[in-house]
């Protein structure tokens, strides 16, 4: 800058003066800079202009002596094309007259059926949902799903949902309301009214009944509640609610079994927690304390629960310890089970040399109250890089004890891998479990995925089987998913091929699927899938088509505008920790056992997950460099017959640069 105030030092006066010149010699040096509209938009424009040294020409050197001004040569204006440029979409032909082209909502709307079966036999599911959105946030969505047989059709759900100014009301069977360890509400038909607090946390009043099941009866449950969640205090956050009940006696059916827990009665719960920084951690700490008459009797119920984490990049540490009455319950809208008396947990992760080696120590102890929520499980084990290389090894051991009646076992395995950045990765497993007083299992398997050219990935899964030190079992499934060039399509199908010793090895299809997605237009996105299922010997098929449509609104344009539960399907995220933005290409694992790289979204699925408790793992290695997980690699997911799980996030960001200015000067 020094250079070119000197070369370009007028004369006399100099401010006016030199911006005169300079105007006069960028317009006779260009010529005609304009030729469209479009370029007033710089960067909108297709050119761009850049501003470079050129031989002075005639024209130049007149006009600087005229003015008094010394320079060596003129300014040549170059344009070359935008990378960046998109042309202008004209969408006043398409939106009807009136139409000021700013928009001003989206509307949005979904619709999927699912085919299972044929001919008597044949159930449609099916579910949809349309809704719009506005620009300052105000919104409302009715969705509504059912089931249709040859003897009629039921409707499942129907909810109403609405936004405006921090208020959120939702009407109908409303989504799943959790209240600490206290409440389990998962199927509730009534109403709900949250408000978003200005300083963080929100809001909720509640209230209603079970929503009913086709073909079974439901217990006469009355609920109610209010909760305040994440409310910030200073440094902390609180949360309180109470939540009250009402429940009629329930009616024995024919000559069974008597409901265990039957009687009519009231009762309810207040909670009380709060979370704050403590010794370079978290400490939370909860108390509920309640009263029903359940078994007959009135008397009072007491829970609480202390929890602290300590995350830093090299080891995490989550321990959760908890503690309730006898007569303490866990509120939900089809059954109230006996609260455990006891429950730890406890998630130990220590990693060194920069990330490639970790260790793991991570456990539930559940015991007390209802049977089928026992649980005694350790895990021990570790992982790490194989020196310089990409390859990466890991063992764990494993003890579990849970259900009732009570089911123990012990499972060792052993596995070694690689994932690249480039969408490869392969992994070996070796696994033996030993149910205590039963039988002994041995699995070898393999799961490789690579990507294909365009946008293909092909997926291998082969796996071996002994039991009782016999080969049972041989299965391998392959999964080929293709980019197709036309409506950004993308195919996929898969095929499993196994053979069974009770088969006497035949070689059968056991699970086949055909699948394909497109986009016919920019945000919307329909899906066609057929798939066959082998269970004991008989082939089932299942169809399901979907479609989700989205559509702009601009102001003064006329017209109007046009959930799946799955109790068994654990849903994991990965996002960056600033913009929350979802991380492609990551790969995810459940129980070490089944992988899953995550979509554009960032979001990758596990389906037809068993009930208990599972691990949700991140590998690393398959991250972008150099972002890191900013907690726990490791996360508890638990799964249970008509509990939707919570999705498992984890955030990843890049490690924060430190610089030190300082010294003696």
């Amino acid at each position: 800058m020094a250079d070119a105030a000197t070369t370009f030092r007028p004369a006399g006066r100099a401010q006016p003066t030199l911006a005169l010149a300079a105007l006069l010699l960028l317009s006779s040096t260009a010529g005609p800079a304009r030729s469209s509209k479009a370029d007033d938009r710089g960067g909108d424009s297709a050119f761009s202009g850049v501003s470079v040294s050129a031989p002075d020409s005639a024209l130049a050197r007149s006009a600087a002596s005229s003015w008094g001004i010394t320079a060596p040569g003129g300014f040549t204006i170059r344009r070359i094309a935008n990378p960046r440029y998109r042309p202008p979409i004209r969408g006043e032909a398409l939106l009807g007259p009136g139409s000021t082209g700013m928009m001003r909502a989206l509307d949005h709307a979904h619709v999927q059926l699912v085919s299972r079966g044929a001919g008597p036999s044949l159930t449609r599911v099916w579910d949809m949902a349309v809704g719009r959105e506005y620009r300052r946030g105000r919104a409302f969505e009715l969705s509504a799903s059912g089931t249709t047989r040859d003897l009629g059709s039921d409707l499942r759900t129907l909810r109403l949902d609405a936004r405006e100014s921090g208020w959120l009301g939702s009407l109908g069977d409303v989504q799943p309301v959790i209240v600490g360890a206290v409440a389990s509400l998962q199927r509730l038909r009534g109403a709900t009214l949250k408000l978003e607090l200005p300083g963080g946390g929100t809001a909720q009043a509640l209230g209603g009944v079970p929503t009913p099941t086709p073909g079974q009866s439901t217990r006469p449950i009355r609920l109610g509640g209010a909760l305040l969640d994440e409310v910030h205090f200073d440094q902390a956050t609180l949360s309180a609610g109470f939540v009250g009940f009402g429940r009629g006696a329930a009616q024995r059916r024919g000559f069974g079994a008597p409901d265990p827990d039957s009687l009519a009665g009231a009762g309810g719960v207040a909670t009380f927690g709060m979370h704050a920084p403590l010794a370079a951690g978290v400490l939370g700490i909860s108390v509920a304390g309640g009263f029903h008459d359940l078994d007959g009797r009135r008397g009072l119920t007491a829970q609480q629960a202390f929890d602290w984490s300590l995350i830093s990049p090299v080891a995490t540490l989550v321990l959760h310890d908890e503690r309730a009455t006898r007569r303490a319950r866990i509120i939900g809208t089809e059954t109230f089970l006996a609260a455990p008396r006891s429950e730890d947990r406890w998630n130990a992760q220590l990693r060194a040399f920069k990330g490639r080696v970790e260790t793991h120590f991570t456990g539930v102890l559940r015991e007390g109250g209802d049977t089928s929520l026992t649980a005694h499980s350790v895990q021990v084990g570790g992982s790490g890089n194989l020196g310089a290389s990409p390859w990466y090894a890991g063992a764990d051991y494993t003890w579990d004890r849970r259900g009732s009646p009570i089911v123990g076992e012990r499972r060792m395995s052993f596995s070694i891998g690689d994932v690249s950045s480039g969408g490869f990765a392969v992994l070996f497993r070796g696994e033996r479990s030993t149910i205590v007083g039963g039988r002994d299992a041995l699995q070898i398997a393999n799961e490789t995925s690579m990507a294909l050219p365009r946008g293909g990935r092909l997926e291998l899964s082969p796996r071996a089987n002994w039991d009782e030190r016999k080969f049972s079992q041989a299965l391998l499934t392959t999964r080929v998913t293709w980019l197709l060039p036309w409506l950004s399509s993308r195919v996929s199908g898969g095929v499993a091929l196994g053979a069974q010793r009770d088969g006497g090895f035949r070689t059968g299809v056991q699970e086949a699927e055909i699948g394909i997605t497109f986009a016919p237009r920019l945000r919307d996105l329909g899906s066609i899938e057929a798939r066959r299922l082998d269970q004991g010997g008989a082939a089932q098929y299942e169809y399901t088509t979907a479609y989700d449509l989205q559509a702009s609104r601009y102001e003064s344009a006329s017209g109007g505008f046009f959930s799946r539960r799955d109790s068994s399907r654990v849903i994991v995220r990965v996002m960056r920790s600033g913009n929350r933005t979802g991380v492609e290409e990551v790969l995810v694992s459940l129980d070490g056992k089944e992988l899953r790289f995550t979509n554009a979204d960032g979001i990758a699925h596990f389906d037809h997950v068993a009930p208990g408790v599972h691990i949700v793992a991140l590998e690393e290695r398959s991250l972008p460099v150099p972002y890191k997980v900013t907690s726990s690699t490791r996360v508890f997911v638990t799964v249970e017959r008509g509990r939707v799980p919570e999705p498992v996030s984890f955030e990843i960001a890049r490690p924060a640069r430190k610089q030190v200015f300082g010294g003696n000067d």
